[in-house]
């Protein structure tokens, strides 16, 4: 890698992150083929299954409009979290906010 000369000379040492390669990404692997990641690298070795894909795929298809922005205020995902973490949207007094007074 070339040296950008604005960074510092320790920065430009840093290696880039790199995982182990699988060869075709595409390919179906062998058993006796995979290589395994870290699961500290948040990889897996193993493909969704095709199934899987499709279904997602179809659902993609279906329920985003990719030519939209995304709501400013999304309220039905903020109440899909709410019932999710069983919290209520509305902070309680035990709840401190930004604005709330401090207590001292």
């Amino acid at each position: 890698m070339t040296p950008l000369p604005f960074l510092r000379p320790d920065l430009n040492q840093f290696v880039s992150y790199t995982t182990s390669a699988l060869g075709d990404a595409h390919a179906p692997a062998s058993v006796s083929e995979i290589q395994y990641d870290q699961l500290d690298a948040n990889e897996s070795p193993y493909d969704l299954p095709a199934e899987l894909k499709q279904k997602l795929a179809g659902q993609l298809e279906q329920d985003i409009r990719f030519n939209r922005y995304p709501l400013m205020q999304p309220q039905a995902l903020r109440e899909a979290i709410a019932d999710y973490v069983n919290e209520t949207l509305t902070p309680t007094p035990a709840a401190p906010t930004p604005a709330s007074p401090n207590p001292r």
